[in-house]
């Protein structure tokens, strides 16, 4: 039996970019969230706020907290783009 099987590169290219934008918003609604809770407040506050809500949709490293923490401090937004 010999099956044949023709490979849509579009319809990939759009699930996948489906999937990237749904998960680009995910992570922004949680920095947002943080953003607008945490902003002004030390880095350590905003890095222990933000480590313990990006868990619902990832990991962190220690570096990339620390960086996306001290943004947040000084008031600065971080916004994601796909």
């Amino acid at each position: 039996m010999n099956m044949e099987f023709e490979f849509d590169e579009h319809a990939l290219k759009s699930v996948v970019g489906e999937a990237m934008e749904e998960s680009r918003k995910a992570m922004q609604q949680v920095v947002d969230r943080v953003y607008q809770q945490h902003q002004g407040a030390p880095v350590e506050s905003v890095k222990t706020a933000l480590e313990r809500a990006w868990r619902t949709v990832g990991s962190l490293t220690d570096p990339e907290l620390t960086d996306w923490a001290t943004l947040i401090s000084n008031g600065e937004q971080i916004v994601f783009k796909t």
